[in-house]
């Protein structure tokens, strides 16, 4: 996990998170902050070992931790995020081998899409959806989630 560690506390990742979080300021819906990150690379792990998927959890937090983090090209300029999040990515991967950059890379870019994913795309698609907390939020009768993908229930 020494490269994750190194990409989480990085000044770039840092600033990049407090940014976001400043043009999250006034947001009412869910936050894309440190938390979410953290709360959907644990879903991801776990999904991963009950499904017995062999993907290491170095991948699979690295990939949790940058797949939110084009939000801010997105709130800027309405860049898709996921597409803005996997080019700024590309800049804390050079200690990753091709195979491994290609792999987080191609997860974090189709992590919004509903077709047919690779298995990193589709553990992190699930779990981002998974770590919501629609069931305590006080926006959920505002959001713009449908009734039947909110979650209402405690992912067990």
């Amino acid at each position: 996990m020494d490269r994750f560690n190194r990409i989480i506390n990085s000044t770039e990742y840092r600033e990049i998170l407090a940014e976001i979080a400043a043009l999250e300021h006034d947001r009412i819906y869910c936050p894309h902050n440190f938390e979410h990150c953290a709360d959907t690379a644990r879903i991801m792990y776990i999904t991963a070992l009950e499904k017995n998927i062999p993907i290491s959890k170095e991948m699979i937090y690295t990939t949790a931790f940058l797949h939110d983090i084009g939000r801010k090209e997105q709130y800027k300029n309405s860049t898709p995020h996921e597409i803005a999040s996997a080019k700024a990515a590309k800049s804390f991967l050079k200690e990753f081998s091709p195979k491994e950059r290609d792999m987080i890379l191609v997860a974090i870019s189709e992590h919004r899409r509903t077709d047919e994913c690779s298995e990193l795309g589709d553990l992190l698609a699930y779990a981002d959806a998974k770590s919501r907390m629609c069931l305590i939020c006080k926006a959920a009768s505002t959001c713009k989630w449908k009734k039947e993908d909110m979650n209402t229930e405690v992912l067990v």
